[in-house]
């Protein structure tokens, strides 16, 4: 992930644009492939399911901190506490 980011900042520099930070692109690329792994429990696995796995641990350790959300509503109010647009 740290190879693409550099090459990521390097083109949108290129162009004169600032590239993300690295943090900002990790949460964004934790989101994304759990939201992947949400689709795959479906019965179509693809791709390294351990590593996918991993990074929806990671995601949900993160919104358990300081306790698990009990309803649909709260976990949604925390993914945006958690991961800022």
């Amino acid at each position: 992930l740290r190879y693409y980011h550099g090459q990521l900042c390097a083109l949108l520099g290129e162009r004169g644009e600032e590239g993300p930070s690295f943090e900002r692109l990790r949460a964004s690329y934790t989101l994304a492939v759990s939201d992947y792994n949400r689709w795959v429990e479906g019965g179509f696995c693809w791709g390294n399911m351990d590593l996918i796995e991993a990074q929806s641990d990671i995601l949900f350790a993160k919104l358990h901190e300081g306790g698990a959300p009990q309803t649909e509503e709260e976990y949604q109010k925390r993914i945006f506490e958690r991961f800022p647009p």
